[in-house]
């Protein structure tokens, strides 16, 4: 469901000009937050893993280049390093794979947070400038 952002603007200084929130979706705990210099950001959860392998998760909506990727694993095991094992493998404008590393008896979530440019409005921002794109 996306849902535009009529709420209370959300003001961000980005050093040209002020941004804020222009669109903002959210399933569960999977979202996206839209705003208006062409500023993508989104994340989600990603359930326990019930055997070791690759993961291809899809972003919710495309960014304009490869994004940043950002990994954070919530897990009940204290019994050494391998058990929190995963990595981030190919990342581009729509997709990432996730290399996961299940044990058996052990509880893991992973977090995970996607910045860039928006795909649709990154080169229709006006007065805002980014790198390989003028914007203004």
């Amino acid at each position: 469901m996306r849902i535009p952002f009529n709420g209370r603007r959300q003001y961000i200084w980005s050093g040209v000009g002020v941004d804020y929130v222009i669109e903002i979706w959210r399933s569960g705990s999977n979202w996206y937050r839209k705003y208006r210099s062409g500023w993508l950001e989104q994340g989600g959860i990603i359930p326990q893993a019930t055997a070791t392998g690759d993961e291809i998760i899809n972003f919710y909506a495309p960014f304009s280049s490869k994004p940043v990727v950002i990994m954070q694993r919530e897990s009940n095991s204290t019994i050494d390093a391998l058990d929190h094992f995963v990595r981030i493998d190919t990342v581009t404008n729509t997709t990432f794979t996730l290399r996961r590393y299940y044990r058996s008896g052990t509880y893991y979530i992973d977090h995970w947070k996607a910045v860039g440019q928006d795909l649709k409005t990154a080169h229709s921002a006006k007065g805002f400038s980014f790198a390989g794109c003028n914007a203004s």
